[in-house]
């Protein structure tokens, strides 16, 4: 099941570069107004949308349509969190100043 994912979320990848290097679909989002740069904004509508072509059980329990989008959804922040760098994203930086100005 963990190989499946893992697939399914490979393919997500490569469909989501199609995707923008497709010239119709840059201009699509761009008429829409849709940002096709974003990982996340991409990446959620890409693999909820296979969620339903491909269904991939992540839960014991199978609800038809909140089983979509809640493997869409954390596939989507899996991959945006892998591609951008967990230390990038969730990094803290502390600020010192020098106390005598």
């Amino acid at each position: 099941m963990i190989l499946r994912y893992f697939v399914f979320a490979a393919l997500g990848k490569l469909m989501m570069m199609f995707i923008r290097k497709f010239p119709p679909a840059a201009r699509i989002a761009e008429r829409i107004h849709f940002p096709i740069d974003c990982d996340l904004c991409l990446g959620w509508w890409v693999y909820t949308v296979s969620s339903f072509a491909f269904p991939v059980q992540m839960m014991d329990s199978y609800t038809p349509v909140v089983n979509e989008f809640i493997q869409g959804s954390v596939t989507a922040w899996a991959a945006w969190v892998f591609t951008t760098g967990w230390n990038d994203i969730y990094r803290v930086y502390e600020v010192k100043t020098d106390a005598n100005g």
